[in-house]
């Protein structure tokens, strides 16, 4: 697979198992396999019964998360389709990234929860949260309760 992937000029590689690719076995070291050693871009699902997306969350923790937005960007184009981007620092105000995002088209599609709001982030009215690697790891420390009632997560590496 990673061959292929490497000889192949793909953008994004998803992989999916029907085991834990994220456990201490023999399985659980291929996504971390994927992520080191494919070129492009790799989303592993994390499988909780997938079957739609009409409301997805993409978690932004640092500024190298903010690619993540462009994978929310492809949802808007379903109509009844809504995309939470829970900005945990901020980041999208320093940035003109957002600017790019929204469109005359797709403004009431698009949510945005930044570190300083007094709503609260409910997990389970998303069918997908899009989470970077790196802030997967950290929630696996931090936040492992949490993860036990997440809907499907899409975790990426660029």
């Amino acid at each position: 697979i990673v061959n292929f992937a490497n000889k192949g000029r793909f953008n994004l590689m998803f992989v999916g198992s029907s085991r834990s690719m994220f456990s201490n076995n023999e399985t659980g070291g291929r996504a971390k396999y994927f992520f080191d050693d494919v070129k492009c871009t790799v989303g592993v699902l994390v499988d909780r019964g997938f079957q739609k997306i009409n409301h997805m969350l993409i978690i932004i923790d640092k500024p190298s998360d903010l690619f993540l937005c462009n994978l929310g960007k492809q949802f808007l184009l379903k109509p009844d389709s809504v995309v939470t981007i829970w900005d945990q620092q901020n980041h999208l105000q320093k940035n003109e990234f957002l600017d790019g995002l929204i469109t005359e088209e797709n403004k009431s599609q698009i949510k945005r929860i930044d570190a300083n709001a007094t709503e609260s982030v409910s997990v389970e009215s998303h069918e997908l949260i899009i989470v970077s690697l790196e802030h997967w790891n950290k929630l696996k420390k931090q936040r492992a309760d949490w993860l036990n009632y997440s809907p499907s997560i899409l975790i990426v590496n660029k």
